[in-house]
């Protein structure tokens, strides 16, 4: 007597391919998270060109995991099979949908804290009215004031951009005669990025510099 081999029923091969396909555009999607919140602030990562790429082939993939799952959950039904591959590949695809909006909440929380309550770790509170005065202003520019002999009408501009604006800073102040010591100011926008004002304050802490405070663009002089 011939033992026929048992077949897998073709609705679970489908519910499968579906199940596998939705979790992998989920873990593919995670680990791009992680890579950009472990970047987040930075200006030179291309979190912008990752999530693009992960649009374009978890689009798809996610695409057609969805179809599978829902393929194979009618198939299910009609024969009675396994309905938990079916109903977790959707799952899948629901929360890798909502996976991508992580990274924006992330950074609108970020962009909304406000800079006037950054702590900053000083060895002691500089004058308001320092002569030294780092403006940033939210065309993505930084403006470095020499006010100790008068107003400076004339302020060096640094871009933001500048993969070497720490050495431009630093060249400003040997060219001005400033100590690290001196009491720094630094003013910003209304609207300028919170990653922006860190950066700076990066910098400052870099080139030696504690004695700064932080303080609203009402003025520069």
């Amino acid at each position: 007597m011939e033992v026929l081999t048992p077949v897998r029923k073709p609705s679970q091969v489908i519910a499968w391919l579906g199940f596998g396909l939705s979790l992998t555009v989920l873990v593919l999607i995670w680990v791009v998270n992680a890579l950009v919140f472990t970047h987040i602030g930075e200006r030179d990562f291309p979190a912008a060109a990752l999530y693009m790429l992960v649009i374009l082939i978890g689009g798809f993939l996610g695409l057609m995991g969805l179809i599978f799952s829902i393929i194979g959950l009618v198939s299910a039904n009609k024969h009675f099979s396994k309905k938990w591959p079916s109903v977790s590949g959707i799952i899948f695809c629901c929360l890798s949908l909502l996976s991508l909006f992580a990274p924006i909440i992330i950074a609108s929380t970020i962009k909304a804290n406000p800079i006037e309550a950054m702590q900053l770790e000083q060895n002691e509170n500089p004058s308001p009215n320092s002569g030294i005065v780092l403006y940033i202003t939210n065309m993505n520019r930084l403006k470095c004031f020499d006010n100790r002999n008068g107003i400076d009408n004339k302020p060096t501009v640094i871009s933001l951009f500048s993969a070497d604006k720490k050495h431009e800073l630093q060249t400003w102040m040997q060219m001005n005669n400033i100590d690290k010591d001196a009491n720094f100011t630094i003013k910003t926008d209304t609207d300028v990025e919170y990653s922006d004002v860190v950066d700076i304050i990066d910098i400052l802490k870099e080139l030696g510099i504690t004695k700064f405070q932080l303080s609203s663009a009402t003025s520069v002089q």
